[in-house]
């Protein structure tokens, strides 16, 4: 019993060696997970302060050149009309960031190649646009960026997914560890217990030695007591003792 006692314990505590060490795994895996995020978001507060910085310059610099060509008489390229176009513009680039437009280079020249076209076909006339070379060079230009803006959002899909796949995985980790845990805590517990048991069985077992020797002990004084009532020499002095006892009786 004690020896399947303790080989219960020991198979307890390399269970719990082993669930240790994989938490411990996990941990590390979800620890670089944390840190990698934690990078990431600086990264991204870094980048959106510099590109605030960088459109407050680039609206000064137009509102400059607005007020310089508005000084010089040009209407069309005041202060106001730059205005205008800013304003679009940011509600272009608003548009851009919700959905994801990772290329924002391609995606403001695509912006400019449209309001050329719409000021070209303003220029010629409608029904004459089709047939100038101008408007169809820049139509075959903004297809193009066309075609490189869908490329783009369809390795932003693929990147989404990605995404997607590594958040499930953290919680997959996460839930992993919660069994862990869980699972920890129940081991120990049955550890407890195993070393309750084994305890017991220790007290037990003393008790158990305790009464062995007092039996032995015992037993050896009882042999003592029957070897003198067994021993040959005795019994002869005890019989002669008899006989002289009786010749005494006899002679009184």
């Amino acid at each position: 019993m004690r020896d399947e006692t303790r080989q219960e314990k020991l198979e307890v505590q390399d269970h719990l060696i082993s669930r240790f060490l994989e938490r411990a795994s996990i941990r590390r895996s979800e620890s670089r997970g944390y840190q990698r995020y934690d990078a990431l978001k600086g990264q991204y507060e870094e980048t959106e302060g510099q590109a605030a910085r960088e459109w407050a310059a680039f609206c000064e610099d137009h509102l400059q050149v607005g007020h310089v060509a508005r000084s010089r008489g040009n209407p069309k390229t005041g202060e106001k009309a730059i205005s205008d176009t800013l304003e679009k513009m940011r509600k272009r680039l608003t548009e851009w960031r919700k959905y994801n437009v990772d290329d924002i280079d391609v995606a403001y020249k695509r912006f400019r190649l449209e309001e050329r076209l719409l000021s070209q076909k303003e220029a010629v006339g409608h029904d004459n646009a089709e047939n100038n070379m101008l408007f169809q060079e820049l139509k075959t230009e903004l297809h193009d960026y066309q075609k490189r803006l869908k490329k783009q959002e369809h390795d932003l899909h693929h990147l989404a997914q990605r995404e997607r796949s590594s958040v499930n995985e953290i919680t997959h980790i996460n839930e992993k560890l919660e069994y862990f845990e869980s699972l920890q805590e129940d081991l120990s517990d049955k550890l407890r217990e195993s070393e309750e048991v084994l305890e017991t069985s220790k007290r037990r077992l003393f008790d158990a030695h305790v009464r062995r020797d007092a039996g032995r002990e015992k037993k050896t004084k009882l042999l003592e007591s029957s070897e003198l009532l067994t021993r040959q020499r005795l019994t002869d002095d005890f019989e002669e003792k008899v006989t002289l006892r009786n010749e005494l009786i006899a002679k009184l």
